[in-house]
């Protein structure tokens, strides 16, 4: 037994160490890539806008439907968290497992698209979206992602919201026990926060980059807290743990 523990212990943490090699490649990338030439977001965001017309697919009823619905899901999901969490704490004997991934999910879900996305960045980066800079027929003027502005005062391009939400769904990716199934879960998960954030990219609310690093930056802010608070609580799978009865 104990050497299965150890090897179980050893590919558990190979297979983390692949994954933070994964996200760090990742973030090193897109910073890069937008490093060398932020006008990559122009260029994206310039094959959905036709002078005149503006954002030409930010009317149709899909792109509208994906907006509207996704708030409508952050707070679903948030209030069924939320009296999970009630009713495991709350019950006499409640699971103790249960509790701990109550407060894993609902600290995900406010601290990464709530703080980290909406009032610490949002509400202070200042970065105009993309219809309202002038490249795109807007009276202000365009900025790098990185680098804080004051061309916006609230609500703000920097980083995007709506896939904030998709992103979350990384936090219930990483409760899966097996690793294949977790790995297609979460990529999953991201696949889904891409493609919020596309509908968000061509209805010109959001340039590429705001997408990209609402993505690694919500990922890794849930990994920390999964790592912190599921994974080590035996909730769902660090390394070498053995699942609770």
């Amino acid at each position: 037994m104990r050497g299965g523990s150890s090897l179980s212990r050893r590919a558990g943490y190979r297979g983390l160490s692949a994954g933070a090699a994964v996200y760090a490649a990742a973030f090193a990338a897109v910073t890069v890539a937008w490093g060398i030439d932020p006008r990559l977001d122009l260029a994206v965001s310039r094959l959905f806008y036709r002078p005149g017309d503006g954002f030409f697919l930010s009317g149709e009823p899909w792109a509208r439907f994906v907006s509207s619905a996704v708030p409508w899901a952050a707070w679903t999901i948030g209030l069924g968290i939320l009296a999970a969490g009630l009713w495991a704490w709350l019950r006499p004997g409640g699971s103790r497992r249960l509790r701990r991934v109550t407060a894993y999910l609902l600290l995900a879900l406010l601290l990464g698209p709530g703080l980290l996305t909406n009032v610490l960045l949002k509400d202070h980066w200042g970065r105009a979206r993309p219809y309202q800079v002038a490249a795109f027929g807007g009276g202000r003027a365009f900025t790098p992602p990185l680098v804080p502005a004051h061309q916006c005062t609230t609500n703000c391009s920097f980083v995007a919201g709506h896939p904030s939400v998709a992103f979350f769904l990384v936090a219930f990716a990483f409760l899966v026990r097996d690793p294949p199934r977790r790995r297609l879960a979460i990529a999953a998960a991201v696949a889904a926060g891409l493609a919020v954030g596309f509908v968000r990219v061509v209805q010109g609310q959001h340039f590429a980059s705001d997408v990209l690093y609402s993505g690694l930056l919500n990922v890794g802010l849930i990994w920390v807290l999964w790592r912190r608070l599921a994974a080590t609580g035996g909730a769902g799978t660090g390394p070498g743990r053995a699942d609770p009865a």
